[in-house]
């Protein structure tokens, strides 16, 4: 049995409803998704540069290094089942790599490492793309339930455009 792993999600993955659907739908057991708090890594920015079809609209987000941007997500105490269910959905290791970021929760000043996931190099485009509308709402309906600041609500109400 392996030990939990500490996962910082953003985009999609922030709506837990979603989440445990997936994770349910592939077999797992979602009660392996526990302890969800608010989180920002900072020095990075939220981008739809991945082209995860070849149908216009079918982006997903990536996160990638930005000096002074913050991106908010939800820090995750994932099972090690859930850890692989994760990997699938992901398409680990092709597609998304495992990375280990500081991330730090609202009014704390200490880092806490965790594990996300960030667009392998040769699949990242130069340009954000439109997404589809339902990952766009499953996105903001996160984004709101988890308790993201309306300022981070509206950059990403901006960055996610649909085709």
């Amino acid at each position: 049995m392996g030990s939990i792993v500490i996962y910082f999600a953003y985009g999609s993955n922030c709506n837990l409803h979603n989440l445990r659907a997936y994770i349910v739908q592939h077999g797992c057991d979602p009660s392996g998704i526990r302890n969800p708090r608010r989180a920002f890594l900072d020095d990075f920015r939220i981008r739809t540069n991945y082209q995860k079809t070849g149908l216009v609209g079918g982006a997903a987000a990536n996160v990638e290094a930005a000096k002074g941007k913050r991106v908010e997500g939800l820090l995750l105490d994932i099972s090690p089942e859930v850890h692989r269910c994760l990997r699938r959905k992901e398409g680990y290791p092709r597609r998304y790599t495992e990375n280990i970021v500081f991330v730090h929760l609202p009014r704390r000043r200490s880092l806490i490492l965790a594990m996300t996931y960030i667009v392998s190099p040769q699949y990242q485009l130069k340009v954000d793309m439109p997404v589809h509308a339902t990952y766009r709402a499953t996105i903001l309906e996160g984004a709101k339930k988890a308790g993201f600041t309306k300022k981070y609500r509206r950059h990403l109400s901006a960055l996610l455009r649909t085709a």
